[in-house]
């Protein structure tokens, strides 16, 4: 035991000088920060943390997320550049960190990190600085802190994987739409319904369309903006990036053509598909399953102010409803036609092109794929009937002598009726009931 005591007496104190000599800077006054290290004595602490705007903020930071990051090579003065030379301990207010100071030069990539900036720059998040507006989004509220890592790394915030819960983080709180004025928090609870947030295998497997892919990523503008990707004039590019072969139909359709020459009233993806609640054109809720077919396109084609503005005819719906077809198909009848089924869908084209499904001489061939047998009858005459004494005159005069014979049928059943009670009554009155 005296021997044990011995040698740590004679170790102790070098020992305890040496631990001084390295702890001494820290707690001197004055010392500038040179390393990470000194940072992370306190920071270092999950306790650590500071009150901001009447919220408790963590200043803990992970040494083992951090030496995992893409800035893992860096020191903590390259971003926080406020506090280069600064004495410890630093002031509590620390400035913003400015990425800018890095990516908004020339690197390896070339001008790639100045173009994404730039886009930034222009985008909604940014706008609102712009306006006044301090509580704008900031490269870290989408990319992180001191977890930031490349988008091809699934535990990225900004990875395939993830992308959505990080948008939804602001667009799905009530609080941030009353801020900032957003329309609708409810979106990307519409979207997890989506066929867009179905896992895809081919994507590794992710979801098929993410915010992203629509919205972009730095450039994000408002739907109004010309340049905006999901602008109506530019929608149909957008989802053409994923649905190449819909897209060349599309473009070549009457909806189409009037989107490219500036038409905004035109029909484009949305406007059928919908925007975040986007169906399968077999599942019952869909805009495009064959019982709702009709609904949607009569969005536009029996909205007045379209009709007088483009000349397109009236009445179609109601001239549909009352056919075979449409009576049909409101009963649940998804075989029965509907509009897609004669006029097409990607590739609608007006009845006086050659091409079209409607064209007086491809109407046979149209009807044939229901019709087998005597599809030449069925295509002649008109498609939309209006009976009328001045249009479809003979299906008018049909229409009214079958009612008037189906009413003389009718009386005549009920007078034969009324005469046999009256028959029986009179039986009974004489006792031969």
């Amino acid at each position: 035991m005296e021997k044990h005591s011995i040698i740590l007496n004679t170790i102790a104190p070098p020992l305890g000088f040496l631990v001084f000599l390295a702890l001494f800077p820290f707690f001197l006054p004055g010392v500038a920060l040179a390393d990470n290290s000194q940072c992370l004595i306190c920071h270092s602490a999950q306790s650590l943390s500071k009150t901001s705007e009447g919220k408790r903020v963590s200043l803990y930071v992970d040494t083992e997320i951090l030496s995992k990051s893409s800035h893992n090579a860096l020191m903590c003065t390259d971003c926080h550049t406020d506090l280069l030379g600064a004495e410890l301990p630093h002031r509590p207010n620390v400035a913003p960190v400015m990425c800018t100071r890095c990516h908004g030069k020339r690197s390896a990539d070339g001008d790639r990190d100045i173009i994404l900036m730039r886009q930034f720059a222009s985008s909604v998040h940014a706008q609102t600085a712009r306006r006044g507006n301090k509580k704008i989004v900031l490269c870290k509220d989408c990319h992180g802190t001191h977890d930031i890592r490349p988008a091809r790394d699934p535990r990225s915030m900004v990875s395939r994987a993830n992308i959505v819960v990080t948008c939804g983080k602001c667009h799905s709180d009530a609080a941030t739409a009353v801020r900032y004025n957003l329309t609708n928090v409810k979106k990307i609870k519409l979207y997890t319904r989506s066929v867009h947030c179905k896992l895809n295998k081919s994507n590794g497997p992710l979801p098929a369309a993410v915010c992203t892919d629509c919205h972009g990523t730095h450039e994000i503008l408002a739907p109004e903006n010309p340049r905006s990707l999901v602008n109506k004039a530019n929608i149909s590019k957008t989802c053409g990036g994923c649905h190449r072969k819909q897209l060349i139909t599309y473009q070549k359709s009457i909806h189409g053509e009037a989107i490219m020459s500036g038409i905004l009233d035109a029909a484009a993806c949305s406007d059928c598909h919908g925007t975040h609640l986007i169906l399968s054109s077999y599942n019952p809720a869909s805009t495009v399953y064959p019982i709702n077919v009709r609904m949607t396109c009569s969005k536009c084609h029996e909205n007045p102010m379209i009709q007088e503005k483009y000349k397109i005819p009236a009445n179609r719906l109601a001239s549909y409803n009352i056919s075979y077809h449409g009576i049909a198909n409101r009963y649940g009848n998804i075989l029965a036609a509907n509009c897609a089924s004669c006029h097409g869908s990607h590739d609608i084209k007006p009845s006086r092109d050659s091409r079209s499904a409607t064209n007086k001489k491809n109407l046979p061939k149209v009807c044939g794929k229901c019709h087998q047998t005597n599809a030449q009858n069925f295509a002649k005459g008109s498609v939309h009937l209006e009976p009328s004494p001045k249009k479809d005159i003979v299906v008018f005069w049909v229409g009214i002598a079958y009612r008037v014979f189906v009413s003389l049928i009718m009386l005549a059943f009920c007078g034969y009726i009324t005469l046999d009670l009256l028959a029986h009554l009179r039986n009974k009155k004489r006792g031969n009931g």
